[in-house]
């Protein structure tokens, strides 16, 4: 089984990867460029990692995390593949979450990117970052958007075609931010923020060790129901 979720998934994973390195890195090596023009001194370059991790970077890994969740037995159905996974002698309940267990891996792998390539980058350029900060905030990210992970499988779990998950997903994603971001008049970067503006200023702290516990609680809360959700649908279908 997880040698099949794997298999199911890599290809997805490994774009997702590259792309996040290629966008996150050049984020990062043109901090001198982009800093001024976001009002920010040459000192802040803390502050500016920390702003791009939360905007950009956030942005890009919800999507990937939308894309992990492509996929599983509806879309097999739709696509005349699925009865060798239901003749595998395993419950629909453990086929589905060793898929969601994957997909969380690899999301969490994705999440890690800044770890990796925030001091690396910074290194090169004459910067320095420490790697437990930017640590820091990839573990936030990840734990943070189990809930949109979760929203991608529960989706798959709804709607065969593979794109419509996605599709829906991002919808979900930008109606969530209308909602969570009421008339401030302020515009999230790309116009869209993965996370309330409170809950931005909040992560800023993180850099003196205070995390935003109840907004990390409450997203996990939400992705273990939509997993659960997601996993019963699949258990009461007729394949």
């Amino acid at each position: 089984m997880w040698q099949k979720a794997w298999l199911e998934s890599r290809w997805r994973f490994a774009i997702c990867m590259a792309m996040l390195i290629v966008i996150f890195g050049a984020d990062v090596y043109q901090a001198d460029l982009n800093m001024p023009r976001m009002g920010m001194l040459p000192n802040e370059f803390n502050k500016y990692v920390w702003r791009m991790s939360f905007t950009r970077f956030s942005f890009f890994w919800i999507l990937s995390a939308l894309l992990l969740g492509m996929g599983g037995l509806v879309s097999e159905r739709a696509s005349g593949s699925s009865d060798f996974s239901l003749s595998l002698p395993v419950s629909r309940r453990r086929w589905n979450a060793v898929r969601g267990c994957m997909s969380a891996s690899q999301a969490f792998l994705l999440a890690m990117v800044p770890a990796a390539v925030v001091p690396v980058i910074a290194g090169l350029s004459g910067k320095f970052y420490p790697v437990l900060e930017a640590a820091n905030f990839s573990i936030v990210i990840f734990l943070a958007g189990l809930f949109y992970l979760a929203l991608g499988l529960l989706y798959s779990s709804c709607f065969a075609g593979q794109s419509a998950s996605v599709a829906l997903g991002l919808a979900t994603v930008m109606a969530l931010t209308v909602l969570s971001n009421p008339i401030t008049g302020r515009h999230p970067l790309l116009g869209m923020n993965p996370v309330p503006e409170s809950s931005l200023n909040e992560m800023f702290f993180l850099a003196n060790g205070r995390w935003p516990v109840e907004f990390v609680l409450s997203r996990i809360v939400l992705a273990v129901v939509l997993w659960e959700a997601s996993i019963r649908i699949v258990e009461k279908k007729d394949f």
